[in-house]
């Protein structure tokens, strides 16, 4: 009955951390119609793709009820740390509609379903095992700026729809019927920003025992927040500054006209007795029966539409509907303004004040970018055109169109190749003019591809149809961009045969249809095609719709289209602003945004920046970025502490950033600075830590020794930057070959342990010795250096033991060194084991880098005692690479890692062994992991640190190095929670 209760218990914690370091699968929600974008393009690459796989054929969540499972197989080295990733996706339905209600049961339907997929993959031999209770992490979905539910009340509703699972699935066969089915029994919410993560840790407390006194279940809280790797502070929540907001803009249906009046035939029949009876005729019946049916009604006539907006907020949604207008009025102002390629700014103006509600006018003023999802009517307003301040709204605010999705489409595979199709005035009819700035256009737009290393399929002559559509199905295409005739006919659109699309030569035309059947479909369409921006037709006439709408519909993930014919210098200026943006790494919105911003500024007159209909995901990017963000001018830093965060923040993103992009953002933040914060221990020592960071050792030295002799009092550094100089020093020295800097930082060490001694010194300290050993010329002196290497970190390890934090690292480094100065050790298998099991152990808790690639630390070394190095050459670089794509290395923390490898082929060469042969093949056996691993570590070579290896050495056949080593059992022991969180942070720094 004991077991039974405890079983019953669903734990509940949350931890403060970033989805890339979660060890169970994650509960997530996606809206319908939307994009895998955000977290869910993160849980993607965590489950190999299958999300994409899912959302590409059609078989993604999305409507309320709709739920997906996806669980990607652990490797070697996941399966030793006990991390199994996964996705629970449950659908949200439309935008705007979600609900705590309708989320508690989305969760449930979610839950169930993972529970349910977990029993099925175990099959009947694991049958006869009682239930098992499963782990999950789960963001706060809905809590973000679009839903408006708050943080209570989304871990109030997820709680809730575990409790509901876990009822249903309890209440399933009995043990007579067939095994118990699985269920939550420890669900853990996961929060970047601490704000968020300590809110939602106060509201678990909250809700927690509300739950359990309805649901008759106990829910047990975790008494303090986790703290895991990659969180965030910040001191306000983030403002809507460079949110994209979504309004959903609907034409409501107009109403159906009355039912003809139609009498009972028994009453027909009596009137029409009555009408023939010349006697009782009455004159004014028979003349109103007369005017009935002799009038007519004009079942054609156009009802005024109404629009319905519903504007989503982070305070509450406001939903407006506009009374009746005149679609003959806007339609006569629609066409005005786009008749001509010129602005006319008192119909931008009109237009503005007759479409958005009095209500909403101001909240649109306020917003800086805006997501406009639309039906095929509103689709048809010139929304980019309207002006709603000085400016008009595309070029003051980013502006981006979604398609209401009326029916469900299979999304096919995106390209990603580095092809791109341009075309530019194709031939056409004769009664179609030369249009010899498409061309233009198309040719600088091919220029700036092929400069951004994209193959661009680009004549500079004008193509036939046969060779436009020839070279279309050549290859998948990334980017296609076409500048010439369109044509839309609205007047055709129920016809069989009519067209919209590009016009060619030959009669024929481009349409969405041929793109369409691209497999895999490109990822960004622009087609500057008078008319193609427009929409019509019903859902159930597809051929109505324009390419645009079509193309979307079909999977692209961003279209440009023009509206109405452009102005060619204005278009040219269009063009090159936004693939110049785009192909620089910013966002598609953003880079949208820009190029109308531009155009605007130089060809005020013209409405070119107006004619440009994006449809799309405001987030899509072709460029992956190094993760350095500028800091723009509005970004004002009005206090210190923000400083100190954005710093913190900006080490993080040291991940393939170049030196002269690190120099160039710390500039910029110091420029940002008041001239006093600078002054400031606490800044100088995070500018320190910033540059150190980046592998700019030098430059972080003068921080360091500034913030150790600061004598402000009230913003002082830590302690530790004191070990942190020490540390920049030996690096310092190390890339520098300057064994008196190594040796001075080591004397500095030694007076801190004076001070106090601590595992982390002590590491420290041996971690300098090694690199002294490295650059020592004396062969005696370079074993002496080794030797109080060793010392270091025996000492560091019995420290941290008695002190109740245990470190693989000392251990493991210790172990090296006795190996390599051939000292005996009968208990070094026991270490090995030792180390491995703390790692696991700790790696459950803090997701430490450290720790992932301790395993495949462990592995290298029992290679090396085994003699069997050159065996087991490709399994040792699987685990390497598995540790660092499972922690989320960086290029540092990799490159820290490899450090070690080298250090043991330099000393392997250095040090005297009697058998030199065997000595090399090892140490070319070293050589071949590191050339095997250094491609992936280090994709740019100006951003490699390098660290001599040694000559290069030709394999020879191995032979016995070292004794033999004996195996014992692996030593398990418990490591402590405290002192886990303590030790994990420790050795980033001292490699």
């Amino acid at each position: 009955m004991k077991s039974g209760q405890t079983q019953s218990i669903l734990h509940v914690s949350v931890l403060h951390g970033d989805l890339n370091h979660t060890n169970y699968p994650i509960l997530l929600g996606h809206y319908e119609g939307d994009t895998i974008a955000g977290a869910e393009r993160v849980v993607d690459k965590m489950v190999e793709g299958a999300l994409s796989q899912r959302y590409h054929s059609g078989r993604y969540p999305g409507r309320n009820g709709t739920a997906a499972v996806a669980l990607a197989p652990p490797n070697e080295v996941q399966q030793s740390l006990g991390v199994q990733h996964g996705a629970i996706v449950i659908g949200l339905g439309k935008w705007g509609e979600l609900t705590p209600s309708t989320l508690t049961q989305a969760v449930s339907q979610g839950i169930t379903e993972y529970c349910l997929h977990i029993h099925q993959c175990r099959g009947a031999t694991d049958s006869s095992k009682a239930p098992e209770g499963l782990t999950i992490n789960s963001l706060l979905i809905g809590s973000n700026t679009s839903a408006n539910i708050a943080v209570e009340d989304s871990v109030n509703a997820i709680v809730r729809g575990v409790v509901l699972a876990n009822r249903a699935l309890t209440q399933g066969p009995n043990q007579s019927q067939g095994p118990m089915l699985p269920r939550v029994a420890h669900m853990q919410f996961i929060e970047r920003f601490l704000d968020v993560a300590v809110d939602a840790a106060k509201s678990a407390h909250r809700v927690a025992k509300r739950i359990g006194l309805e649901s008759q279940t106990a829910i047990q809280v975790e008494r303090y927040m986790k703290k895991g790797s990659g969180g965030s502070t910040r001191l306000v929540p983030s403002s809507t500054r460079g949110y994209w907001r979504r309004w959903t803009i609907s034409a409501l249906r107009n109403d159906p006209f009355p039912p003809s009046v139609s009498l009972p035939a028994v009453l027909k029949d009596r009137l029409r007795a009555l009408l023939q009876e010349e006697q009782t005729k009455d004159p004014q019946i028979y003349s109103a029966l007369l005017d009935l049916a002799l009038t007519t009604r004009d079942q054609t006539a156009p009802r005024p539409h109404k629009l319905r907006f519903l504007a989503l907020s982070d305070r509450a949604r406001a939903e407006v509907t506009v009374q009746d207008n005149q679609p003959e009025l806007i339609a006569q102002l629609i066409q005005r303004s786009i008749r001509t390629e010129t602005f006319n700014q008192d119909i931008a103006k009109t237009l503005f004040e007759l479409l958005i509600p009095l209500d909403l006018k101001e909240s649109l003023r306020s917003l800086e970018n805006v997501v406009f999802i639309l039906d095929e009517v509103t689709a048809n307003y010139p929304w980019e055109l309207m002006i709603d301040t000085e400016k008009p709204l595309c070029v003051r605010a980013g502006v981006i169109r979604q398609l209401q999705t009326l029916d469900d489409k299979t999304h096919a595979r995106d390209s990603t190749t580095r092809h791109a199709f341009v075309v530019g005035n194709p031939l056409t009819p004769p009664q179609y003019r030369d249009l010899s700035g498409a061309m233009e256009e198309a040719t600088l737009v091919a220029d700036m591809l092929e400069k951004a290393n994209y193959r661009a399929a680009f004549a500079r002559t004008r193509l036939g149809a046969s060779e436009v559509f020839k070279q279309l199905f050549a290859r998948p295409y990334r980017i296609i961009h076409i500048a010439g005739h369109g044509q839309y006919s609205e007047a055709d659109s129920g016809q069989v045969g009519a067209k919209a699309g590009v016009v060619l030569s030959d009669g024929l035309f481009l349409t969405a249809a041929e793109i369409a059947t691209m497999d895999p479909i490109p990822e960004l369409v622009f087609l500057n095609c008078c008319h193609l921006g427009q929409m019509g037709g019903t859902a159930s006439n597809k051929m109505a719709a324009s390419i645009s709408s079509e193309l979307i519909r079909k999977g692209v993930r961003a279209v440009v289209a023009a509206g109405w014919p452009v102005q060619d210098d204005a278009a040219l200026c269009f063009a090159g602003s936004f693939y110049r943006e785009l192909l620089a790494g910013r966002t598609f919105g953003l880079a949208l945004k820009q190029a109308r911003q531009q155009t605007w500024e130089e060809f005020p007159s013209s409405n070119t920046w107006g004619a440009y209909q994006a449809y799309g995901d405001p987030d899509f990017c072709l460029v992956r970025t190094d993760g350095l963000s500028a800091v723009g001018e509005e970004d004002v830093k009005v206090a210190a502490e923000e400083v100190l965060l954005q710093l913190d923040g900006l080490s993080q993103q040291w991940t393939h950033a170049d030196d002269a992009k690190v120099r160039a953002a710390l500039s910029q933040v110091e420029q940002l600075c008041a001239e006093d914060w600078l002054k400031q221990g606490s800044v100088q020592e995070r500018l320190g830590a910033a540059y150190a960071g980046a592998g700019l050792f030098k430059e972080a030295i003068p921080y360091y020794r500034q913030a150790v002799e600061n004598k402000d009092i009230a913003n002082p550094a830590t302690l530790r930057v004191v070990e942190q100089w020490i540390n920049v020093a030996v690096r310092c020295g190390e890339k520098d070959g300057n064994k008196v800097m190594i040796q001075e930082a080591i004397d500095k060490g030694r007076h801190l342990l004076a001070l106090a001694k601590t595992s982390e010194r002590l590491s420290l300290i041996g971690g300098a010795q090694k690199k002294l050993a490295q650059l020592e010329t004396d062969a005696e002196q370079r074993r002496v250096h080794l030797a109080q290497a060793v010392a270091d970190y025996r000492a560091a390890a019995d420290l941290g033991q008695r002190e109740g934090i245990d470190d693989p690292y000392p251990i493991l480094n210790a172990v090296v060194l006795e190996v390599l100065l051939g000292k005996k050790d009968a208990q070094r298998e026991a270490a090995l084991s030792r180390c491995e099991a703390l790692a696991q152990a700790r790696f459950k808790d803090t997701r430490s880098v450290w720790d992932a690639i301790t395993i495949a630390d462990a592995a290298l070394i029992r290679a090396i005692m085994d003699q069997s190095l050159l065996q087991e050459m490709n399994q040792i670089v699987e685990k390497y690479r598995a540790a660092f794509t499972e922690s989320s290395a960086t290029q540092r923390e990799q490159d820290s890692a490899l450090t070690q490898m080298k250090f043991i082929s330099v000393m392997l060469e250095q040090l005297p062994y009697s058998d030199r042969d065997v000595v090399a093949s090892a140490a070319e056996s070293l050589d071949q992991i590191l050339k095997q691993l250094e491609p992936r570590v280090q994709p740019a070579a100006s951003s490699v640190k390098a660290t001599s290896s040694g000559p290069s050495r030709q394999m020879r056949q191995s032979k016995p190095l070292l004794k033999q080593r004996m195996r014992k059992k692996p030593i398990q022991e418990k490591a402590r929670g405290r002192s886990i969180r303590r030790a994990a942070k420790r050795r980033s720094m001292l490699s």
